[in-house]
């Protein structure tokens, strides 16, 4: 969870730490989504590895819920970190034991930097646990999420990317279905454009039409 644990506006993202959409959306949320809204809005992230497009986004999640054991920080500066170093992750031969190395070196120096147990994660990050992540994935199978990313902000889903102001505007509405006045800062402007090809190399993650539903 990051943001307030008693906002009346939740959030909920389903994520896949290698998918460059997801990537996208996770940059246009943090930390623009937090600096707009502050105490008003918390965000939980749930699992959704997509191993057939992404061969290393389940050790991802499976070293990041080990990061959150210990730390709540901790994990978000990891997921964060991935989402904005994939490729240093996926490697120029896309090798995916090499991949899994990166992955538990970079939970490993995240969790030194912030001075945790190193015995804990080393001990969770060999065991590589699935349970917490298979039980996820099985939600969003039973939401019909064969895609990422996916966001349901106090229930209302959006599906694949969307522009930073569509984000706003669907906040603000759930807000103000609340009482909550949203903020008096306007939304940016709503750039429809397609990503980037850089940032999408015929990954099909958001299938559906992009959008709140």
């Amino acid at each position: 969870m990051r943001g307030n644990p008693d906002a009346k506006v939740t959030v909920i993202g389903f994520d896949d730490l290698e998918c460059p959409v997801c990537a996208r959306m996770h940059q246009a949320l943090f930390p623009g989504v937090i600096d707009r809204y502050k105490d008003t809005v918390r965000f939980i992230y749930k699992d959704n590895p997509l191993t057939e497009l992404h061969p290393w986004a389940f050790r991802a999640s499976v070293d990041a819920n080990c990061l959150a054991a210990q730390s709540g920080k901790v994990y978000w500066d990891y997921v964060d970190y991935l989402h904005t170093h994939g490729q240093q992750v996926s490697g120029k031969d896309r090798n995916p034991q090499t991949s899994f190395a990166a992955l538990d070196q970079i939970a490993r120096r995240e969790a030194e930097v912030a001075k945790l147990e190193p015995g804990p994660l080393n001990k969770c990050l060999a065991k590589q646990d699935e349970a917490p992540v298979r039980s996820s994935l099985k939600e969003a199978q039973s939401l019909g999420l064969n895609y990422a990313p996916a966001l349901f902000v106090n229930g209302e889903r959006i599906s694949g990317w969307i522009p930073e102001a569509q984000i706003w505007r669907v906040i603000d509405r759930a807000l103000r279905d609340q009482g909550i006045d949203a903020p008096a800062q306007p939304a940016p402007p709503d750039r429809r454009a397609a990503p980037s090809k850089s940032l999408l190399p015929n990954d099909p993650s958001t299938s559906p039409p992009a959008g709140p539903q």
